[in-house]
C-alpha cells in the first residue's frame, strides 16, 4: 500500500508541476519566447547561410544601406523582409502599426505600400555574392509604433 500512495503522490506532483509551467508559458511571454525559439531554428538549418548588415539603424524616411552576402558555396533563392521589432514595441507598451500602413523605396525604385506580409524582394545570389541595397521607409499619419527591422530567409523553388 505504500508504494502506491508514493506512485500516487509523486503523478500528482508531476502533474502539478506541468500546469504550473504551462500556465506560465501561456499568461508570460510566449510570443517572444516563441519567436526566439522560432528564430534559433531558423538560424540553426539556415547554419548563417546569407546574413544582412546594415550600415545603422533603420529610421522612417531616412536611406539606409544594406548588403546581403550569401556564404555558401550554392547558388540560393532569397526573400528580403521587413519586420516588426516586436521586443522594442513590447518595451515601450505602444500600439503595433500593421504592414499597410508603411511605404518603402528599394534602390530608387518606385515607392510601394508594404506588404502584409513584408517581403520588398525576391531573388537569386550567387555563391560567396554580395548585393548592395538601399531602402527607404515611411509611415502613414497614423499612430502606433513600428521599429523595421531587415531579415533574410532562403526558400527552394519547386
Amino acid at each position: 500500500m505504500n508504494k502506491e500512495i508514493k506512485y500516487r503522490v509523486k503523478s500528482i506532483i508531476e502533474v502539478l508541476v506541468f500546469l504550473l509551467a504551462a500556465t506560465a508559458y501561456w499568461f508570460g511571454p510566449r510570443e517572444s519566447i516563441t519567436t526566439n525559439i522560432m528564430s534559433s531554428i531558423n538560424d540553426y538549418q539556415m547554419n548563417k547561410k546569407i546574413t544582412v548588415k546594415t550600415d545603422r539603424t533603420i529610421e522612417f524616411d531616412k536611406k539606409v544601406n544594406f548588403t546581403v552576402t550569401n556564404k555558401t558555396d550554392i547558388v540560393q533563392n532569397y526573400e528580403i523582409i521587413v519586420v516588426n521589432d516586436y521586443k522594442k514595441t513590447r518595451k515601450n507598451n505602444c500600439t503595433v502599426l500593421d504592414n499597410n500602413y508603411l511605404k518603402y523605396k528599394l534602390n530608387d525604385y518606385e515607392e510601394q505600400n508594404l506588404s502584409i506580409e513584408g517581403i520588398i524582394y525576391t531573388g537569386e545570389i550567387q555563391p560567396k555574392e554580395q548585393k548592395d541595397f538601399n531602402i527607404n521607409i515611411s509611415k502613414d499619419n497614423s499612430k502606433g509604433c513600428y521599429y523595421p527591422v531587415i531579415k533574410v530567409s532562403t526558400f527552394y523553388k519547386i
